[in-house]
């Protein structure tokens, strides 16, 4: 089975670009979500509006929820079984992807996990990285969709691996995150800018996606806000506490995650503010001049 339709359940800051990029290269789109101003942009943009209890008669679903509890909400609405095949791009932990595989497989459905990393403007051009785990057959039939949104399409394993490959990813971008803010608030307190230790790192052995990219989580922060998204459903929080629950189902430790569950949420929202009120101040001063 290859499809050229599909539902994408959950508008946030990576369902909607998904959405669009697949409306961007013909994909014929159906929408849900429980805000009726996204469902509204994207309808504009050439996508139907679906209802949940018809959900189970689509081809192809796509969950870009924050998470299981969510995934099980949408699921409990659906009416009569599920005949397509769902493809979970929400970052869950692998063993909650396993066990979600088995409700839907007990309802008729067939599952991979897919989750993505790159963020809403990669999304939105179609290069993001895909970590796939699921049976073969299930990940060829989600091939079309797979490379119409990512240019790097990774099948790591069964279905749960997707998800475990792309939490160690999260670990290690979460950890860079959280060293660089230190690194920044060391530097400042010898009289150091933020924007020359950024450059240092850059061609330095410091060097990181995050430094490379930096302002990305300030901007997420940013548009998290003002979506009102709970911080327990923002990734520093979810997908740390994801990697702290695999860990501990496979008997490690990890005490990195540890550390960053404690601290990363506070450091990125304080980072976050100050760079807005900075923003605003050099914006007062233009207006001033």
């Amino acid at each position: 089975m290859t499809s050229s339709s599909a539902v994408i359940v959950g508008l946030g800051n990576l369902g909607s670009p998904l959405a669009s990029r697949l409306l961007e290269v013909g994909w014929d789109v159906a929408v849900l979500d429980t805000a009726e101003e996204r469902v509204a942009e994207l309808r504009g943009e050439g996508a139907r509006e679906i209802d949940v209890a018809d959900l189970g008669r689509e081809p192809l679903v796509c969950f870009v929820v924050p998470g299981e509890q969510a995934i099980r909400s949408v699921l409990e609405r659906v009416e009569g079984p599920l005949e397509g095949l769902v493809v979970v791009i929400s970052t869950l932990a692998p063993q909650t992807a396993i066990d979600v595989a088995a409700t839907l497989a007990e309802r008729g459905a067939r599952m991979i996990d897919a989750p993505v990393s790159g963020g809403a403007d990669r999304a939105r051009a179609g290069e993001l990285t895909v970590l796939v785990g699921g049976a073969d057959e299930h990940v060829a039939d989600a091939r079309p969709l797979l490379d119409a949104i990512g240019d790097t399409v990774l099948h790591v394993g069964p279905v749960g691996a997707g998800s475990a490959a792309k939490l160690a990813n999260q670990l290690v971008t979460f950890a860079s995150l959280g060293a660089v803010l230190e690194a920044a608030r060391l530097a400042d307190a010898y009289g150091v800018a933020e924007s020359t230790v950024i450059e240092a790192l850059g061609t330095a052995t410091g060097d990181t996606w995050v430094g490379r990219t930096w302002g990305f989580y300030d901007d997420l922060a940013a548009d998290y806000d003002r979506r009102d998204v709970p911080d327990d459903d923002r990734p520093w929080v979810k997908d740390l506490a994801a990697v702290r629950a695999a860990a501990s189902g496979a008997g490690l430790e990890v005490p990195v995650a540890d550390v960053l569950s404690r601290t990363l949420a506070d450091d990125i929202r304080t980072h976050a503010q100050r760079s807005r009120q900075t923003d605003s101040e050099g914006a007062q001063e233009g207006a001033d001049a």
